[in-house]
């Protein structure tokens, strides 16, 4: 009898090991994501440049540049790794729905509409 409660008593610490372990790194997933988003929004900021020459910015106050104008605002989807370009009237007007993947200094823009990509490297 007492072996039996001892093994229980085995158990029910191992299971309750088990789920606080569970816990734990659930809730540290949700810091990291967090802190990805953060570091995304951060990221991105800056002068870019493809191998055509064509430059871009984006700005921190959500403003996207090209060849140093002001020619759309930006929102980012960190969750989701998305950036979406509203075109000012001059530039169209149109919105722009990209992916994107930052790779220490290269910024990579995939169009989700057409599937264009574009690759930039840092400048600034």
């Amino acid at each position: 009898m007492e072996k039996k409660k001892l093994a229980m008593g085995i158990v029910a610490v191992a299971v309750l090991s088990l789920v606080l372990a569970l816990l734990t790194t659930g809730i540290s997933t949700k810091v990291k994501t967090g802190s990805e988003a953060a570091k995304d929004e951060k990221l991105i900021l800056g002068a870019w440049a493809d191998d055509s020459g064509v430059d871009i910015e984006f700005a921190d106050n959500n403003v996207f540049k090209m060849f140093g104008d002001d020619v759309a605002t930006y929102t980012m989807d960190t969750k989701e790794k998305n950036v979406d370009m509203k075109y000012a009237q001059a530039y169209g007007g149109q919105t722009t729905h990209m992916s994107y993947v930052i790779d220490g200094d290269t910024l990579t823009l995939t169009d989700r509409d057409t599937g264009d990509v574009h690759v930039y490297k840092k400048t600034q």
